[in-house]
C-alpha cells in the first residue's frame, strides 16, 4: 500500500483512540493489516537491488508520496479546526487560516495525528533499512514478516478492486479524521 494510505489510517486511528499508547500501537500493526488486503504500490526495483546511483526516481516517489499524505492529513486536521462555514470557505480558497489556527499552530490533535502516521510506516521504514543494510538478521526477519503480510502479492486481483480496497481505505481514514 502506498505511504499516504498508511499515514492517513495511522493518523485517524490515533485521534480516535483515547489511549495514545494504544493508538500509536495500534497505528503501527495497521500496517501488516492493511498490506494484507488486495492494494496497488509503485515499484521501487532500485532500492530493493541496491542500485543506489539509479534510485533517484525510487527516492522522489517516496517522498512526493510521504509530502502528499503528511499534507492531507494537516489539511483535513486544518480544516476541522475550522466552523462548518469557514471550514467551508477554507475549501473554496476564500479564507486563508490564520497562523494561530493553521499549519503552523500544532495542538495535541495535531501531534497525535502525526505521531500515528509516523507509527503506521515505520514497518515500511525498517523494510527500507533492510534494502540499505541486507545482512542485518533482525531487519531480514521484520523484511520476511512483512512481505508475508502481503498475502495478495501471489494472487491475481484485478487492479480494479486493488484500487477499490485502497480508496476505501482512504475514505475511510479520512471520514474519521474529519470527524
Amino acid at each position: 500500500m502506498i505511504l499516504a494510505t498508511h499515514l492517513l489510517a495511522g493518523a485517524a486511528i490515533a485521534t480516535k483512540i483515547k489511549n495514545p499508547l494504544l493508538a500509536l500501537i495500534l497505528a503501527f500493526f495497521s500496517n501488516y493489516l492493511l498490506d494484507s488486503l488486495p492494494h496497488t504500490e509503485y515499484s521501487l526495483k532500485n532500492m530493493e537491488k541496491h542500485k543506489w546511483r539509479k534510485s533517484a526516481f525510487d527516492f522522489l516517489k517516496v517522498a512526493f508520496d510521504l509530502i502528499f499524505g503528511i499534507s492531507i492529513i494537516l489539511f483535513l486536521k486544518e480544516t476541522k479546526s475550522l466552523n462548518d462555514s469557514e471550514g467551508f470557505l477554507f475549501l473554496l480558497g476564500n479564507k486563508v487560516p490564520e497562523l494561530s489556527e493553521g499549519f503552523l499552530y500544532f495542538s495535541k490533535n495535531y501531534i497525535l495525528a502525526l505521531a500515528g502516521a509516523f507509527f503506521a510506516i515505520l514497518p515500511d521504514g525498517f523494510t527500507f533499512l533492510f534494502f540499505v543494510f541486507p545482512n542485518n538478521k533482525l531487519l531480514k526477519k521484520h523484511f520476511d514478516l512483512h512481505e508475508s503480510a502481503h498475502i495478495f502479492n501471489n494472487k491475481k486481483t484485478s487492479n480494479f478492486w486493488r484500487l477499490t480496497v485502497q480508496t476505501l481505505v482512504v475514505l475511510v481514514a479520512t471520514f474519521f479524521l474529519t470527524q
